[in-house]
């Protein structure tokens, strides 16, 4: 066994949360913005506003990542003060 994996499947299981819940933030980081600026421009396409509605969209994906991204690393520290 590696370093800091001792025989508690407990913490065995902790350790594996917390690497698979850091795997999520590459992801989210590229879907978000991504689906903001589809969403914006496809309303563009029904409202006739092109740009702006993808812009707004963009950056409301990027705020959602950035979010996200904030809450998992808060939560990741909480779940490292306990093992």
């Amino acid at each position: 066994m590696g370093p800091g994996m001792e025989r508690d499947p407990d913490k065995r299981y902790r350790y594996l949360r917390l690497v698979s819940t850091m795997g999520t933030l590459p992801l989210m980081m590229g879907a978000a913005p991504t689906l903001g600026f589809f969403a914006g421009r496809w309303l563009d396409g029904k409202m006739g506003t092109t740009p702006w509605l993808q812009f707004v969209f963009l950056g409301l994906g990027f705020g959602a990542a950035a979010r996200y991204t904030y809450r998992v690393l808060q939560n990741v520290r909480r779940d490292m003060d306990r093992l």
